[in-house]
């Protein structure tokens, strides 16, 4: 990681003479609102299996999966993918243990592969 700082002065003076500046600033804070409410959307709408196949869709998608083994290349622990999904750590699991027996995912440790895309999809529609 590196930090860097930037003056506030700087920040107001590219703002006041950059329109382009400004636009695509407003565009970045546009996205991440979008991203937040989404969130929050998720959080309180949607049920726990929801947010969970929605959680592995998107582990797939961002952080892709290991060629050799298929496995999701990034490695949770079920507490932090319960504390992501927003739901206890023992209803994460006995959900993984059910997405498994229905044949949506294989595990192996800490390591998740997604069998089924499709259910998993299916699964993060809204009714």
């Amino acid at each position: 990681m590196e930090v860097c700082y930037i003056p506030k002065s700087a920040i107001k003076n590219r703002i006041a003479n950059n329109p382009l500046f400004v636009k695509e600033l407003l565009i970045t804070m546009a996205t991440e609102l979008k991203i937040a409410d989404d969130m929050i959307v998720n959080l309180s709408e949607k049920t726990v299996k929801q947010r969970l196949a929605q959680s592995l869709l998107y582990l797939k998608k961002q952080f892709g999966e290991d060629p050799a083994t298929g496995d999701l290349t990034l490695v949770l622990s079920r507490e932090d993918l319960a504390a992501a999904i927003g739901t206890a750590t023992e209803s994460c699991i006995r959900l993984l243990s059910d997405f498994k027996k229905k044949g949506y995912i294989t595990t192996q440790g800490k390591n998740i592969k997604i069998i089924q895309l499709d259910a998993l999809e299916e699964l993060t529609k809204d009714f």
